[in-house]
């Protein structure tokens, strides 16, 4: 992986087929996993909206006081693109939250394009993680159970 924002928020197949071959050939995840990983990816090759977005929109970037969101902070991956990039970013951890969040945002989300982002940042994550000897255990447990069937 290129190291660059744009590569690690692309569904562009020739970096993510980088990616899953790496996690293969390391033995990190198994080719079944990769396979389901990369169809969940695909739900993002789709029309939509561009729109300016935070990049990183995760709770810790969110200071609320007396119940009212008070600042948004940390904008260095701000870019315009996919609003539903940053909806999957907040739940990423938190996949339980995501029909509060997606009954908060006001109109219809594609619950599989969350997923695809999701499992598109799970997988390119993972490569960084172990570069920068950071456990990525974590990462490659939670796209286990992302792509295990219901």
């Amino acid at each position: 992986m290129s190291g660059s924002w744009r590569a690690w928020h692309s569904a562009d197949d020739g970096i993510l087929d980088g990616e899953c071959q790496w996690l293969v050939d390391r033995k990190i995840t198994s080719p079944e996993v990769v396979e389901a990983g990369r169809k969940l990816v695909k739900a993002l090759n789709r029309p939509h909206e561009t729109v300016v977005i935070h990049g990183d929109f995760q709770a810790s970037h969110v200071f609320v006081e007396d119940g009212a969101v008070t600042a948004v902070i940390d904008w260095v991956d701000a870019t315009v693109m996919d609003p539903l990039l940053d909806l999957a970013v907040l739940t990423i951890d938190h996949p339980q939250r995501l029909g509060d969040v997606v009954a908060g945002y006001g109109r219809h989300i594609d619950r599989e394009v969350v997923r695809g982002w999701w499992a598109l940042r799970r997988v390119m994550s993972i490569r960084w993680c172990v570069r920068h000897e950071i456990d990525a255990s974590g990462a490659v447990a939670s796209l286990e159970t992302l792509v295990r069937p219901a």
